[in-house]
């Protein structure tokens, strides 16, 4: 580059006072800080000289039963990269939406329900669809109290 020399940079004086002269240095403005210049023969079509091009990637992200809300997946390089640069870790931090039917507690998912009196003291049998499609069948057949809670493990 003729602006800088070759350096990639360039070296200026700044008048800022009586008898003060300020130094800048900063990136060559012609050579974008390469230190020369490419004839438009050696150019890159693609990436029109930018040393890099836009592309779309598809991330498969796979959420396990149990994660947790504001649980992180990281995956590691696959942010934006540039020239001369090491590209950064794409974050994504899962959150939770609340569902109309279940609660999560902890690893544990809670349902509830009010039952009838009669169902309360004779026993019941219902139906309940799990978030994943299956039908749960719950019967009781032992009287219910006030705000007891039913228990279905392995689920």
């Amino acid at each position: 580059c003729i602006q800088c020399n070759g350096t990639g940079s360039m070296v200026l004086f700044q008048q800022t006072g009586m008898g003060m002269v300020q130094q800048i240095k900063r990136i060559c403005t012609n050579c974008s800080g390469e230190g020369r210049i490419l004839p438009e023969s050696e150019k890159c079509k693609k990436c029109r000289n930018r040393k890099t091009i836009d592309i779309i990637k598809n991330l498969d992200i796979f959420i396990e039963k149990g994660m947790k809300n504001n649980e992180k997946i990281i995956f590691e390089g696959e942010a934006d990269e540039g020239y001369n640069i090491i590209p950064a870790d794409v974050i994504i931090i899962l959150k939770q939406l609340p569902h109309e039917q279940f609660e999560r507690n902890n690893d544990d998912l809670l349902y509830h329900k009010d039952i009838a009196l009669i169902e309360a003291l004779t026993g019941f049998e219902m139906n309940i669809i799990h978030l994943d499609g299956r039908v749960l069948v719950v019967k009781s057949i032992d009287i219910i109290n006030p705000n007891d809670i039913k228990c279905i493990y392995n689920y």
